[in-house]
């Protein structure tokens, strides 16, 4: 990934290895900056940070579109003399907890001199859930019919929604909110069941709206391999387990 910025006197070349990433990767990234005019120019506060933003106030150049997250320590000289350039290689180390893309906010890596606010340019990260939350959700599809409506990041978590299979199994479940966060070396699950039920009373029968909350956190021993591989096994119980307590009782 590459993108060229310009604000006098100086060209900005940003490259980033790679076009997707996952939480908790390495991001590698060289800042190239260049003087183009005829003259020696000073490099105030040069920086390359890691912010987090919101596309439409990035749209909109709001002075609040960027959250901070990581800034690099460039060892950047003093100035630069007409048509010199200089490179300044730094890489980032994602979060395992880090946001990740979607419809309304992405990681985003700035350069500029100056500021925050005074960015010469900014590329967009695509940054995608941790492959342990990928595994997690492979299995709410392939070994129970769940089916993926859409991922978010969501105070600190990611949350994903998903609709029960088609039939009499989850007779009162109309969806599943199941969030995401890694605590040390454990994975948390939070499922939130939005539940619909019959209650009846000495004249009517009304349907009503509940939640359940039921917390798991999975230790990444018991569910990796030796070799850092997903046993998709103890993942499969325990989520089957916590299932059960929605399903119907004929199943």
């Amino acid at each position: 990934m590459r993108g060229v910025f310009f604000k006098q006197p100086f060209e900005y070349r940003l490259d980033v290895s790679g076009d997707e990433w996952r939480q908790g990767d390495a991001l590698a990234a060289v800042l190239t900056v260049k003087n183009r005019s005829n003259f020696i120019q000073p490099l105030p506060g040069l920086f390359l940070r890691l912010a987090q933003g919101d596309f439409k106030s990035v749209r909109e150049k709001k002075p609040n579109a960027f959250t901070l997250i990581a800034c690099a320590e460039l060892d950047a000289q003093a100035e630069l003399g007409p048509d010199e350039e200089r490179r300044f290689p730094w890489t980032f180390s994602l979060d395992r907890n880090c946001p990740v893309s979607d419809k309304a906010q992405s990681l985003f890596l700035l350069c500029g001199c100056g500021e925050l606010g005074d960015a010469a340019g900014h590329l967009a990260l695509n940054v995608q859930p941790h492959p342990h939350i990928d595994a997690v959700l492979s299995l709410m599809e392939s070994s129970f019919s769940f089916v993926l409506k859409g991922q978010k990041s969501r105070k600190g978590r990611i949350e994903a929604k998903l609709k029960p299979p088609a039939g009499k199994e989850y007779p009162t479940l109309e969806h599943l909110l199941l969030f995401f966060r890694f605590v040390e070396d454990s994975l948390q699950l939070n499922f939130c069941f939005n539940l619909k039920t019959l209650q009846a009373s000495a004249t009517t029968l009304e349907m009503k709206k509940a939640k359940r909350e039921i917390e798991q956190v999975l230790p990444l021993k018991n569910y990796l391999f030796p070799g850092g591989q997903i046993n998709n096994e103890p993942l499969e119980a325990a989520i089957g387990e916590t299932l059960a307590a929605v399903k119907s009782k004929g199943f």
